[in-house]
């Protein structure tokens, strides 16, 4: 700072005048002197202020400082953007934009990212005071800033100086792709796998160069990243680079394989050849991604034909070509019939039939009904599937009696196995009564083999204890509990697989009520499937809701709660177990019953747990309205982005009139999945105020949320034409 006029200059100045006979000059240097003597004083005070611990008092000479000479304050509020005090801080910044400094642009501009909010506010203010030349960049910067506040200023000011939104936005892309390119060169290998996930999710062509030599980088798991990323881009170009490096030596293609499921799995339209060529590859895992890809509404016109379709399940493993079958079947693709011409059927051709409505031709059902035979040691599940799929009434009729001849054999099996030594070790471990164990029911058939037997009534006992107790099938690294006669986890699985059989209720609910815990588990699991809305299953679960190890698997099985079950959920909102408490929310608002929005309320007021949200949106209540816009009203910091989300998901499942204005600004937010999930639920609204803000949308840096927002404007615009 300018140290000023001493006294002793002034002094001598005046005696000169004085000495050469002047003294009117002297009276008027006189007052001249004084005051610069005073601001000598005053500049001195500044600086010793500005460096004061006290941060109103730098604040207070901050301000002093900034109505000093202009040219010699800029350089020290320069310097005092360093101060450890966002209250300094934002005063400086806006000092420098009150005199429109516009060298301090670039240190202005790193102050966008300081972690202070109101710093990074009063910088943006300050910036814009410069015009857009100096302060573009460093505006275009803070609209992807965390605080929806500092977003929405920059953009405001970015508006005022004439940039519109939708060059923002592309803008605000061309920044992010620069910063993500830049990364892909940097020492780190993390740093280069963020960088090829963030060009593969933006989808843009001009990355492809960049990824494919990123493809070849020394670290595996950069390499993969990189292919990966190439998929998800699913240009032409990006397809041509993949199988540039499918042609090369082994690793290459290991490296290719998964950046092909992500051009198949990302359904981009350049894929189709690929998707055709590989229905017929080795790898089932491709085989699979690319039928999915012409099973998709979007490319279903363009698909071959069923045979070749169905043919895709040639050389799958059993339980993949199972799952495609049923990809077929909701796809709505009907295979045609195979015949056997004197040969045996592959399982996948008798797998087709699941596609089919009519009746099983002759060589499937007697595939199906050997493979269902009781002489058969185990279960099918193939042939399982095929029999549930079909309307075939005695099939039907002998998947539920192998299930039921299995379970019971797997439990005498289970009896059999433990000789009298071993029964007697377990007499000793369970001496001391199990009060959860002891009140269980008997297993099926209990009370008849008790009146004839019963020491045999008492091992059953004895049995159903160790299989909760021991669910891994291990009584000790000794001696093995269950018998390798016929796989728990396999019987499990063909539960399920019955579930959506009427003949299959009665067993279901019989396991459901009585047995080992694992397998009651799986049957209410099995009976969620059904809906579990006649009143004996309903009945089932106002039993359960007495066990605590059931209640939760209950809960989520139960489609509709009505009446006395209603009021046996609303306490459950307030238990100790979290999953317990949320199933109970799920399964009240399930219930649509008057109760169920009070009660839901009344928890979400007592602690705001996101499975509540989940309820608010299921019930569909209008009122729920209001509490969600709320919840869109915190800040990031103060709301996780999985909770967010939710929030977005239930205001589309209510579809009230306000909550247009509140997702339109979650399209502004810096996580993409909630700009797209925001997107899709304007779409599903279709009110004509969210057109201009998926407009600015489609130019969004990533493809997923720029499919979503073209996708949403096009449902907006169509129901706006339809509208009279």
């Amino acid at each position: 700072m300018s140290v000023g006029i001493s006294r002793t200059t002034s002094s001598r100045a005046a005696s000169r005048l004085r000495g050469l006979g002047a003294p009117c000059w002297s009276s008027l240097l006189l007052p001249l002197a004084v005051a610069c003597l005073c601001a000598c004083s005053d500049d001195r005070r500044i600086e010793r202020d500005l460096r004061a611990d006290d941060p109103q008092v730098r604040v207070s000479a901050v301000k002093r400082l900034a109505k000093r000479e202009r040219d010699k304050a800029v350089p020290v509020l320069v310097r005092m953007l360093e101060d450890r005090d966002p209250r300094v801080r934002v005063e400086v910044a806006d000092s420098l934009g009150s005199l429109k400094a516009v060298q301090a642009a670039k240190p202005l501009g790193a102050l966008v990212r300081d972690t202070d909010a109101r710093v990074r506010l009063a910088a943006i203010q300050a910036l814009a005071r410069f015009g857009l030349g100096p302060a573009e960049d460093y505006l275009v910067g803070a609209v992807m800033d965390p605080n929806r506040l500092v977003r929405r200023t920059a953009r405001n000011r970015l508006a005022d100086l004439g940039m519109p939104r939708p060059e923002q936005q592309r803008r605000v892309a061309s920044l992010r792709l620069v910063r993500h390119r830049r990364d892909l060169v940097e020492r780190l290998p993390e740093r280069r796998v963020a960088a090829a996930k963030a060009l593969g999710r933006c989808g843009r062509p001009e990355v492809v160069s960049d990824l494919e030599k990123l493809a070849s980088d020394p670290y595996e798991t950069v390499a993969q990243e990189a292919a990966e990323a190439l998929g998800l881009v699913g240009t032409a170009e990006a397809i041509a680079a993949l199988e540039r490096l499918a042609s090369r030596p082994e690793v290459g293609r290991r490296r290719a394989l998964r950046g092909l499921r992500a051009a198949l799995l990302g359904l981009h339209s350049a894929a189709r050849p690929l998707a055709q060529r590989l229905l017929s590859d080795q790898d089932s895992s491709l085989r699979r991604a690319a039928l999915g890809f012409f099973l998709d509404p979007r490319h279903r016109s363009e698909a071959p034909g069923p045979a070749v379709l169905c043919k895709s399940l040639d050389g799958s493993a059993p339980e993949v070509a199972l799952q495609m079958a049923e990809e077929l079947k909701a796809a709505g693709v009907v295979c045609p019939a195979l015949e056997a011409k004197g040969r045996a059927l592959e399982p996948w051709e008798v797998l087709t039939a699941i596609t089919r409505r009519g009746p099983l031709a002759s060589p499937e059902r007697e595939w199906v009904a050997r493979r269902l035979a009781p002489e058969v040691p185990a279960l099918d599940h193939l042939a399982l599937a095929v029999a549930v799929a079909q309307g075939d009434e005695p099939l039907r009729r002998q998947a539920v009696e192998r299930l039921r001849r299995a379970h019971r054999a797997l439990l005498e099996a289970s009896e059999r196995w433990l000789d009298e030594e071993g029964w007697k070790r377990i007499d000793v471990m369970t001496q001391p009564a199990d009060p959860l164990l002891a009140s269980e029911p008997a297993p099926p058939g209990a009370v008849d083999s008790a009146r004839d037997d019963p020491a045999s009534a008492r091992r059953d006992q004895r049995l159903r204890q160790l299989l909760s107790r021991f669910p891994d099938g291990a009584l000790s690294r000794e001696q093995e509990l269950m018998p390798p006669v016929e796989d728990p986890s396999r019987l499990e699985l063909a539960l399920l697989q019955v579930a959506p059989l009427k003949e299959a209720m009665p067993f279901l609910l019989e396991l459901a009520e009585r047995g080992p815990l694992s397998f009651r588990l799986v049957a209410w699991a099995a009976l969620k499937r059904t809906g579990c809305s006649d009143p004996a299953c309903r009945g089932a679960v106002d039993k359960a809701l007495d066990e605590p190890r059931l209640r939760v698997a209950a809960m989520e099985a139960v489609a509709a709660p009505q009446g006395a079950l209603v009021e046996r959920l609303v306490p459950l909102l307030q238990d100790g177990d979290a999953e317990c408490r949320a199933a109970a929310a799920a399964a009240l608002a399930r219930s649509r019953h008057e109760k169920a929005w009070p009660a839901l309320l009344e928890a979400f007021r007592r602690s705001r747990e996101s499975h509540l949200v989940e309820a608010f949106g299921a019930l569909g209540e209008p009122k729920a309205e209001r509490v969600l816009l709320a919840l869109l009203r915190e800040e990031q910091d103060l709301i996780a982005s999985s909770e967010r989300l939710g929030v977005i998901e239930a205001l589309g499942r209510i579809g009230g009139p306000a909550a247009t204005e509140r997702l339109v600004g979650e399209l502004e937010h810096p996580e993409p999945a909630l700009r797209r999930g925001a997107a899709l639920v304007l779409g599903r609204l279709g009110d004509r105020r969210a057109a201009e803000p998926l407009a600015v949308c489609a130019e969004d840096f990533y493809l997923a949320v720029r499919r979503a927002c073209v996708e949403a404007l096009e449902r907006v615009k169509a129901r706006d034409r339809a509208r009279p």
